[in-house]
């Protein structure tokens, strides 16, 4: 195994495509009471790995670099079927101040509508607004 770094895509945020929500489905912020339903989303998407309560708690702690109102569930029928994130890179890490869309997911049930895309945008849109 080599030390490569990631890949890393930067996205100038002005002029993004406005949202368009499929009709029957809903775009909402996440708040701490999400986070066993947030935690089981990611589980059952199926392709980032387990996820249980101890491992997404860090992630709605107060001092997460995951703000709540930069993270997005796409609903339907009031329940969560994806999800995207902003990261912010904080301290010294070497990306700071540069933030990082990320835990995007969408359950296998519903793929093929684009609702991974609108939860990235909706994540795009509030980077911008944050002045990033």
């Amino acid at each position: 195994m080599t030390d490569r770094p990631s890949l890393h895509m930067r996205r100038r945020l002005q002029a993004l495509p406005p949202i368009d929500i499929p009709s029957g489905y809903a775009l909402r912020t996440l708040a701490p009471a999400d986070l066993s339903e947030w935690a089981s989303l990611l589980s059952r998407n199926g392709e980032l790995g387990d996820w249980g309560l101890e491992r997404a708690r860090p992630f709605f702690a107060l001092d997460s670099p995951m703000p709540l109102s930069g993270s997005f569930f796409v609903t339907k029928d009031r329940l969560a079927v994806g999800t995207a994130q902003l990261h912010l890179h904080l301290g010294d890490d070497p990306y700071q101040p540069v933030p990082e869309l990320g835990w995007v997911a969408v359950l296998p049930e519903h793929r093929g509508l684009r609702l991974g895309e609108l939860a990235c945008l909706a994540v795009l849109h509030y980077a911008e607004s944050q002045g990033h």
